[in-house]
């Protein structure tokens, strides 16, 4: 006979099992670049996400001129263009 508890329980660690690993984006804010989630990308990691930082425009290894950027849709450029339109469909 099988108990309705284990039963019940394997469920809900099976359901932990397939929501439980996730693909984050990380995004600095000003003055920082992705270099400032170093840590927080490794403890992730180690739990089995996957980590994606970005830089935005001008911003961490981006070379782009900061006196160069009008809007914000210039400085979330990276963020839109290279990382969201390159994610799988069921990922976005």
């Amino acid at each position: 006979m099988v108990d309705v508890g284990d039963e019940q329980k394997h469920q809900e660690e099976e359901d932990v099992g397939r929501r439980g690993k996730h693909h984050f984006v990380l995004v600095h804010g000003v003055g920082h670049g992705a270099w400032c989630w170093y840590k927080v990308r490794t403890l992730l990691q180690a739990a089995g996400h996957s980590v994606t930082c970005v830089d935005l425009s001008s911003a961490g290894i981006d070379p782009s001129d900061a006196n160069a950027l009008s809007s914000f849709d210039a400085y979330d450029q990276p963020l839109i263009t290279h990382l969201l339109s390159n994610l799988p469909a069921d990922q976005k």
